[in-house]
């Protein structure tokens, strides 16, 4: 007997079709990072997961602004230890102080103040990925017990002691760890470079402080240009060797310098993985347009721009780059 007339409709009614599927919103989707140099032969995928005490992640990437600042920083396992599963040495970090004491020429009530550094664990060390991690630990808390001192318009000269003051410290720091971990300081060896960046105010204009152990540098982008500010002792040019200064062995070996900063100019510290690099004049036009028409990168963007490729420059790569508005 076929259902009543009011049943059939009462069915039909309760049998919807399915929703269509919402659609799929996908993000960006980045190409491969540019090749700059030459044709390389290693892929920039990461591989099998390093089997060393405590490994760094692969990449870290960060960014934030400090007062008018605005700062992008990232660090990114080069090319050879993707391949052969090794960890990242390298570390980077930044932060904000506060504006300085008052009384010193730059007044209280300024915008604070930016800290960079970024650290290169000597490669052929077994545990130097904690050497760099440790750099980057200890210097804020340093800088910040000497900042009354490294904040006054000193002579150079006495700016460099105090440098040195910090860099025992960190040194000091560093042996502690080594001995926790039942190692040898040499074994956690790290280069590193600090930059203290001053806003500009009443008193003149923006500058910053920079001071390195070992081969990691420090460059002005200004008028679509690339300047050395921060280069190792006795470097002229020629890559530099594998042979380095570095924490905690050579504490007494810090070169400081200072340099002005104009608007629109780019500050960058970076380890030799990106120095190195940055010989050819590819990577330096690339670079500049990047960073240099003023504004700063997204951090998905900054991390692609640093992740280019080029040949036998396999080393891991850091960077933190600061914007003067």
């Amino acid at each position: 007997m076929p259902p009543a007339r009011g049943t059939e409709d009462a069915l039909q009614q309760s049998v919807q079709p399915a929703p269509a599927p919402a659609p799929v919103i996908r993000g960006p989707v980045f190409p491969e990072p540019v090749v700059l140099v030459g044709r390389p032969s290693l892929g920039s995928t990461p591989r099998a997961l390093p089997q060393v005490t405590a490994p760094a992640p692969d990449s870290v990437v960060d960014g934030g602004t400090v007062g008018a600042l605005v700062v992008r920083g990232a660090s990114i396992r080069g090319d050879d230890h993707r391949y052969f599963g090794e960890t990242r040495q390298d570390s980077m970090g930044f932060w904000r102080l506060a504006p300085p004491p008052s009384g010193g020429p730059d007044a209280a009530g300024a915008d604070p103040v930016l800290l960079a550094c970024v650290a290169d664990g000597v490669g052929s060390q077994p545990l130097s990925q904690l050497g760099s991690a440790v750099v980057c630990r200890l210097l804020p808390q340093h800088v910040a017990l000497r900042f009354d001192l490294l904040a006054q318009r000193a002579p150079l000269e006495v700016l460099s002691d105090v440098c040195r003051a910090v860099a025992a410290d960190i040194a000091a720091g560093i042996r502690i760890e080594a001995a926790e971990r039942r190692a040898g300081p040499k074994e956690l060896s790290s280069a590193m470079a600090a930059a203290l960046v001053f806003p500009g105010g009443a008193h003149g204009p923006a500058r910053a402080l920079l001071f390195a152990v070992g081969d990691c540098q420090g460059f002005l982008l200004s008028r679509g240009g690339w300047r050395p500010v921060l280069q190792p002792a006795g470097d002229e040019g020629a890559i530099m060797s594998t042979a380095t200064d570095a924490l905690p062995g050579h504490p007494d070996r810090v070169t400081v310098t200072e340099c002005a900063l104009d608007s629109g100019d780019v500050l960058l510290l970076c380890t030799d993985g990106l120095a190195n690099p940055m010989r050819n004049d590819s990577v330096l036009d690339r670079l500049a347009q990047y960073w240099g028409d003023g504004q700063a990168p997204s951090l998905p963007e900054f991390y692609w721009q640093l992740s280019f490729r080029a040949q036998t420059f396999g080393d891991d790569r850091s960077a933190v780059c600061v914007w003067v508005p």
